[in-house]
């Protein structure tokens, strides 16, 4: 009988000791995950930071649109738009690249606009009873007296190339979502 009652012993105390040390292995683990989290959201943080604190912002004229837009100076340096007239052309369509992503992919030309566009359009997003009035009242629209602004953002990457669209960005930071439709106005 006391040979069975130390063999339960023994195995109780087994039993919890690897139990005990898989917890503490864990909890240890997960607590290097949690730093290891921290870290990188302490350098994307950081990253962010400097890229806010170089930012001077002037305004970018777009005179086929009567408008402009306010971005970082480096940006508007960057800059370049492809204009599409509307048949009347008082309205139309403006696409945007950057120069270094011209020169380093063919299909990144403004005509593919891979930075974006900016469309004005005759009357308000409630006025177009087409194809097009779902589409206009589910975006962020500006209007203005007789027409309207809105931007989208580009429909396809204009490189294949697998990971240099990434690549591209990550060199260019502020290039990420640059066009804020709140800064638009109409030129003096």
């Amino acid at each position: 009988m006391n040979k069975k009652i130390t063999i339960a012993i023994i195995s109780i105390l087994t039993l919890a000791l690897v139990t005990g040390g898989f917890w503490w292995w864990q909890n240890n683990k997960k607590d290097e995950m949690i730093q290891q989290a921290e870290q990188a959201e302490n350098q994307e943080q950081s990253q962010n930071t400097e890229v806010e604190n170089t930012i001077n912002l002037v305004w970018y004229e777009i005179p086929e649109l009567g408008i402009k837009i306010k971005a970082d100076e480096e940006i508007i340096k960057e800059l370049i738009y492809k204009y599409y007239p509307s048949e009347d052309d008082e309205y139309g369509t403006v696409m945007f690249t950057a120069k270094k992503l011209e020169k380093l992919y063919e299909n990144c030309s403004a005509e593919f606009g891979p930075l974006g566009a900016i469309s004005k359009i005759e009357g308000s997003p409630s006025n177009h009873k087409t194809r097009f009035e779902n589409y206009f009242n589910s975006r962020k629209t500006k209007q203005f007296d007789g027409f309207f602004i809105y931007c989208s953002g580009p429909q396809a990457l204009c490189t294949r190339e697998l990971g240099q669209w990434e690549k591209f960005l990550e060199e260019n930071p502020k290039l990420k979502g640059w066009m804020v439709l709140d800064t638009i106005e109409l030129i003096d």
